[in-house]
């Protein structure tokens, strides 16, 4: 009978250079810092078993020590070389530890094994991405989004890919779709809106994110990007609605409090310097409310002030 080690390399054969190198390292969990409850280690030791391995690195990852995790779970997948669920635990625990180059192999292997899972998919693109791999991180979300085409997560994440990259057309072809539209996240609202403003195109904006805002009230950002449009749109008293609306549930946020002095200072409102006095009170030192407080003293015709 072939040793389990041997069919290990059998499988890994199939799968590159790159995993066998990576795989054949030592799997024993020598390090006397990845100990587990006397019951678990004392089950392992008496039945050294790819499930009983599994539980082992679970209950490391449940006591967020992924190091231990990730060893745990390569020494089940030595004695279970054609588990993907278990390459792809193996993976999660060295992405969780930030081992992203270490990550790879079993996350790819995962993906090779079972081809409809769709979580190493998740994984690996967030491997790529902290690893600054734009065009593949983007092409294992796409690839999830192959396999689930309303994958919140994967959704969330390539959006904000694109928007960060600008590619605005592409966020809209991604999430102005029937099918995304009723299950929209705040991240989703939120980045659907900033593409189409970035298209210049604000009254669809304002839609999008007046949803948006609908269905996630605690979304700050939503908020104030919705508010900016409508100033921009001219719509300023709906714009100060929506700043109220936001900080009754978040009162202290300074960015959305500036950004609320920011547009009456520059619409010109009459309660730019009631709301300029406040915040001077609670920001003394703050560089922004500073500034637009001494617009406000220089309109006035208030310059020693001002100054």
């Amino acid at each position: 009978m072939k040793s389990s080690w041997t069919t290990t390399l059998q499988v890994l054969a199939r799968f590159g250079l790159r995993a066998i190198l990576f795989l054949s390292e030592p799997f024993a969990l020598a390090d006397s810092a990845c100990v587990a409850s006397p019951e678990l280690q004392g089950h392992v030791k008496s039945s050294p078993t790819s499930d009983t391995y599994s539980s082992l690195g679970n209950w490391f990852a449940d006591h967020k020590r992924f190091d231990c995790a990730a060893t745990a779970f390569a020494s089940a997948f030595r004695l279970q070389p054609t588990s993907a669920s278990v390459a792809y635990l193996w993976g999660l625990s060295l992405s969780s530890a930030r081992r992203d180059e270490q990550a790879i192999a079993p996350l790819e292997l995962s993906i090779r094994l079972d081809t409809n899972d769709i979580r190493p998919h998740l994984v690996l693109a967030t491997v790529l991405d902290r690893m600054k791999k734009a065009a593949e991180a983007e092409a294992e979300w796409r690839a999830a989004l192959a396999i689930d085409p309303q994958s919140a997560i994967a959704l969330d994440s390539l959006s904000q890919h694109l928007v960060d990259g600008k590619d605005y057309s592409s966020v809209i072809a991604l999430l102005d779709r029937p099918d995304v539209e009723a299950n929209r996240t705040a991240v989703q609202s939120l980045n659907l809106g900033i593409a189409y403003a970035g298209r210049a195109q604000l009254e669809k904006a304002a839609s999008v994110l007046r949803d948006g805002f609908n269905d996630h009230q605690d979304s700050l950002p939503i908020a104030d990007e919705l508010a900016v449009v409508l100033m921009l749109l001219g719509n300023n008293e709906e714009a100060y609605t929506v700043f109220d609306l936001a900080l009754s549930k978040h009162p202290s946020d300074q960015p959305t409090q500036i950004l609320y002095l920011h547009s009456m200072v520059t619409s010109k409102s009459d309660r730019a310097l009631d709301y300029s006095s406040k915040l001077l009170a609670a920001y003394p030192d703050q560089w922004e409310v500073l500034y637009l407080a001494g617009v406000l003293e220089s309109r006035k015709a208030e310059f020693e002030q001002a100054r």
